[in-house]
């Protein structure tokens, strides 16, 4: 009986210590400071674009891989509308320095340009902006120095600082739309 109980407790205390030693080893191996936050976005890729799904399921667009040449930004992704475009970690502009896009038609749909989202396109010569953009970013057309033309399809929206450098584009917009002057941030305006 003796050894019954002996053996008894000797297998208990083996499994215990093989338990004890799987809990340790498992949290030796895991990293917690490397655990996703569920609740931070995630890059996505989607073709040509890499964004990160908004809380009301919205995409913003944070950086462009695509050849360039004329582009139309898609107005939705994977199902999403797209709502923004972005910008990587706040630093970087979706299509900043992206010198091979010549011209781009932003879709209906987006409502903000955000920081320095076209910085740097040095060979982008004509935009189109939808109605639907209420907001552009600081610099976010800065140093694209062949930028020839801006469309706008609805009134001025609100901007942030150093929109665009000179040589300054023509800006273009919708007789009947409002908040336009002339010149408008330093850019000669005409109506289309």
């Amino acid at each position: 009986m003796k050894h019954t109980n002996f053996l008894r407790t000797a297998v208990v205390t083996m499994l215990s210590l093989v338990i004890i030693l799987i809990f340790s080893a498992c949290s030796r191996n895991g990293d917690l400071s490397k655990t996703p936050d569920i609740n931070q976005p995630i890059n996505m890729v989607s073709g040509e674009y890499q964004f990160v799904v908004n809380s009301d399921n919205t995409v913003t667009i944070t950086k462009y891989t695509g050849d360039g040449g004329y582009i139309e930004i898609p107005a939705t992704i994977d199902g999403k509308k797209v709502t923004a475009i972005g910008n990587t970690l706040n630093e970087t502009g979706a299509f900043e320095d992206c010198n091979t896009l010549t011209s781009v038609i932003i879709p209906d749909g987006v409502i903000v340009i955000q920081d320095r989202a076209f910085k740097g396109c040095i060979n982008l010569k004509w935009v189109t902006i939808p109605a639907s953009v209420t907001l552009i970013g600081n610099s976010a057309f800065d140093s694209g120095y062949n930028l020839q033309s801006i469309y706008f399809e609805g009134d001025a929206p609100a901007t942030g600082n150093y929109l665009l450098d000179p040589p300054l584009p023509t800006i273009y917009y919708h007789e009947g739309t409002e908040g336009w002057t002339n010149p408008w941030y330093g850019c000669i305006t005409e109506t289309y």
